[in-house]
């Protein structure tokens, strides 16, 4: 049994093996640690604060003797009893002699402290005491050690963190409420309730006898943006990190999910698995009780431009008060839509441009997108086409300049590259601001087929129904706008909807020799430098002057004008579908001249008439017709008469070809294909042939005759049509007698 020794003199020297501490004289080092840690935890804790208090110099008897005295029998004596000239740790642990010492808890406390201060010379003990340990027991004490050491460290984990450094009453915390000293510029301490204690030196949670750290960093919320398009909220939140508050704003789901919340971590928020339940249920608090007194400000949000709901005002430039959601679709829009530059040289610079056709055709088209909106109409759009370096993409900018800086490094203007899906998410954002794109004949041979379905997503206002990762419906993009569209060739010419014709208004731009702009002695580049450094005033007052005027004015003389439109429309022979827009143009018009530039300049019905589509233009079934005739072409090797001289496969076989005649008759099957991949009724597109009498009917009216073919030997339902007379020039493989060999009879398919 160890027992502690009397009291320590020069005249009781200690014998092999003993070790004296201050006074006191033990038979081993483990008999004296063993006595410290019997009386109390007081004693417990000195010792491992000896430990703690690096190095642990315990007095250390050597078995070593003076050879020159040899008449000294005791041992020498390697240490004073002075802390500071007590050896270090690692010699002391070399000492030990008990297994017990393994089963010792101030063993464990003391490297526990270690590792935390510093690991590296944890490491360094953590294998003296392995080392010492299978010399004393072998891999049983080893794995004893390593057991104990887990067990210890775990019990010590959970201990730690229900202590706090200091007394409470130091903090000087006002229960209920947050208690940060440095905040950040404008906030204020929260009401978080009872349960928590939120200090500089980070937040607890009073839901036992001790209060428990959650996290070491103080977190706070300084606003709720609440989006005035979804009613969605998000949340801006505020933590101390590396001596300055750091903010980010939220979804607010990810601050009511423990798993959501943890992707904050990457952001600088120490929240991990271990505590993200506890750090969500602090923030919920938060923002219960301070939202419930009204603590935390609500900011409005938008992530569109254009009408509030109501219409009595226009994001950004008449509602006040919000504040532009970044969506990451048009996250400089905000900026690019601020006014610069001098108003007056604004002003009178572009009344010099004033009165140029296709600058008065694109500067209504302009102010017709928020008039479009305004009204709750359908959109449409305003095609500017003609050959390069004819004034086209000038004109474009000055009418971007009404409302940000002119071109595609403003931001504003968009070039042919952008996808559908992306085109959806800029419209919705610009909402009833113009949607203006440049050069769309650049697209590529695949986007260009693309391209009616861009015109008829700006025309009807809404995007495709999507679905998010969780499966709910996303937001339905929804807009009123007007598309202005520039091009060399007219963006109609290959469309085959009748729909998507009658929503594009025609403007033909000037030869580069006519480019009206040198015409009237103005120089481009001093033009351009004039609206790239003073934008944005124009299409703000044209806003200000719809809101001045109301809707119901407004709707009233819409109906005046439209009423003149159509009656010189149907004078000029130009499609009735295309009355609304034109008029909408020439009101928008009229709006600018009469408070903005009061010039007298306006456009005249007449003229506003000629962007119109004449009446075969807009007819789907016309332009299916005056294509039929390259279709046949293209496909020559499908027609007997033609290029088809042998059939193999009835499947290839199209119909026949009369060159005298001009006629081509077409298997029904084979023309109902064409017809739907274009999206036409066949059945009205034979309405059409036979009012024009370019069909030829059986002797029972029917759209289709039985047509005898030699190559087949046999005869089939076909579609007989007279192609047009002035481009009926095929080289026939083989001539015909000029008769279609047509049986009135029964059908012999």
């Amino acid at each position: 049994m160890n027992m502690k020794k009397e009291t320590y003199t020069e005249t009781n020297s200690p014998k092999s093996g003993e070790v004296i501490y201050g006074s006191s004289v033990f038979d081993t080092p483990d008999a004296m640690l063993n006595d410290w840690a019997a009386q109390d935890k007081e004693r417990e804790a000195e010792v491992a604060g000896y430990i703690e208090e690096l190095p642990l110099q315990e007095c250390l008897v050597e078995d070593t003797y003076t050879p020159q005295e040899e008449t000294v029998k005791a041992p020498l004596v390697t240490a004073a009893p002075m802390k500071d000239n007590r050896p270090p740790l690692e010699d002391f642990l070399k000492t030990i002699t008990a297994k017990e010492t393994f089963m010792k808890s101030w063993l464990y406390r003391g490297i526990y402290k270690i590792k935390e201060d510093d690991l590296a010379r944890f490491n360094n003990v953590d294998f003296l005491l392995m080392t010492k340990a299978k010399e004393l027991g072998g891999t049983a004490l080893v794995k004893l050690y390593k057991d104990q050491k887990k067990a210890f460290f775990t019990s010590l984990d959970a201990e730690k963190n229900w202590a706090i450094p200091k007394p409470l009453a130091v903090y000087g915390t006002v229960e209920g409420i947050t208690n940060y000293t440095n905040l950040p510029e404008g906030a204020m301490n929260l009401d978080c309730g009872s349960n928590w204690i939120a200090t500089d030196d980070g937040i607890y949670i009073n839901d036992g006898k001790y209060p428990r750290l959650v996290c070491r960093q103080p977190i706070t919320i300084t606003g709720i943006l609440k989006s005035m398009n979804t009613g969605a909220e998000k949340v801006k939140l505020e933590f101390w990190d590396f001596g300055e508050w750091k903010e980010i704003v939220v979804d607010k789901d990810t601050l009511a999910s423990a798993q959501k919340i943890t992707v904050l971590y990457k952001l600088g928020l120490s929240v991990t698995s271990n505590n993200a339940r506890e750090v969500v249920a602090f923030l919920q608090d938060l923002l219960d009780y301070s939202k419930k007194k009204n603590l935390i400000p609500i900011t409005l949000t938008t992530e569109k431009m254009g009408w509030n709901e109501a219409k009595d005002g226009f994001i950004p430039y008449t509602v006040k008060d919000i504040q532009y959601e970044q969506t990451g679709i048009l996250p400089w829009l905000w900026e690019t839509l601020q006014s610069k530059g001098d108003r007056n040289l604004c002003y009178n610079t572009y009344r010099t441009v004033r009165g140029i056709p296709m600058m008065d055709f694109v500067a209504a088209a302009n102010f017709s997108a928020p008039l479009v909106g305004l009204l709750e109409l359908e959109g449409f759009v305003a095609n500017v086409y003609g050959p390069s370096r004819g004034g086209k993409s000038v004109t474009s900018k000055i009418g971007c300049s009404f409302w940000a800086k002119p071109g595609t490094e403003g931001h504003f203007m968009f070039g042919a590259e952008n996808t559908v899906n992306s085109i959806e998410g800029i419209l919705y954002v610009l909402s009833s601001l113009p949607f203006i794109m440049e050069d769309a004949n650049n697209m590529s041979e695949r986007r260009q087929k693309e391209l009616q379905t861009i015109i008829m997503k700006i025309c009807n206002g809404i995007g495709k129904a999507r679905m998010n990762r969780d499966m709910t419906l996303r937001i339905l993009y929804i807009w009123k706008t007007v598309g202005i569209i520039t091009s060399e060739n007219r963006i109609v010419k290959d469309f085959h909807n009748n729909g998507s014709v009658n929503r594009v208004l025609l403007m033909r731009g000037t030869n580069p020799e006519d480019c009206p702009y040198q015409k009237n002695g103005l120089e481009v580049s001093k033009l351009m430098e004039v609206f790239e450094n003073n934008y944005g005033f124009i299409g703000r007052d044209f806003i200000e002057a719809l809101l001045k005027i109301g809707r119901e004015k407004l709707n009233a003389r819409l109906k005046e004008i439209r009423k003149e439109v159509e009656e010189k429309a149907k004078e000029l022979g130009k499609s009735a579908g295309q009355t609304l827009p034109v008029a909408v143009m020439l009101l928008a018009d009229e709006i600018a001249e009469e408070h903005l530039f009061h010039d007298g300049k306006r456009i005249s019905v007449e003229d506003a008439v000629k962007w119109m589509s004449a009446v075969d233009e807009a007819n789907q079934n016309q332009r299916f017709y005056e294509r039929l005739e390259d279709t046949v072409i293209q496909n020559s090797g499908r027609f007997e008469g033609l290029g088809m001289t042998e059939c193999t496969n009835n499947s290839q076989y199209w119909g026949q070809y009369f060159a005298k005649t001009g006629k081509v008759a077409i298997m029904r099957n084979v023309l109902k294909d064409l017809a739907d991949e274009e999206n036409l009724d066949l059945k009205l597109f034979a309405e059409y042939l036979d009012d024009k009498g370019l069909l030829e009917k059986d002797s029972k009216g029917n759209y289709t005759k039985n047509v005898y073919s030699p190559l087949l030997k046999k005869g089939n339902r076909m579609y007989v049509i007279t192609l047009p007379a002035e481009e009926a020039e095929f080289v026939p493989a083989s001539e015909q007698d000029g008769k279609v060999p047509f049986d009135d009879g029964n059908k012999t398919e």
